[in-house]
């Protein structure tokens, strides 16, 4: 469930982003319903550094749990943020 929490927590549309009240809701609704084996689980480690707004937190989550949670999904970056956050780099 981290998927769908990450992404209402820094989605850029600001009028559908959580605030901490609601992403806690989320979190303590979610909570009780992950196994004993998920909630022993590690998450994955990643040598390089990881750029939040492209990370894809949705490849590794099974495809029906992908589609239940869509509506929380981060929308790729448009083409043109792409090009300004390149532009930006120099």
């Amino acid at each position: 469930f981290l998927a769908p929490l990450f992404d209402m927590m820094v989605t850029r549309d600001y009028k559908r982003r959580f605030t901490a009240a609601e992403a806690l809701k989320f979190f303590e609704d979610m909570y009780p319903l992950l196994t004993e084996e998920q909630l022993r689980a590690y998450p994955p480690i990643y040598l390089d550094s990881i750029d939040f707004r492209t990370f894809n937190r949705w490849k590794d989550l099974p495809p029906e749990l992908a589609k239940q949670w869509a509506s929380y999904r981060e929308p790729p970056l448009p083409w043109s943020t792409k090009v300004l956050h390149y532009t930006c780099k120099y």
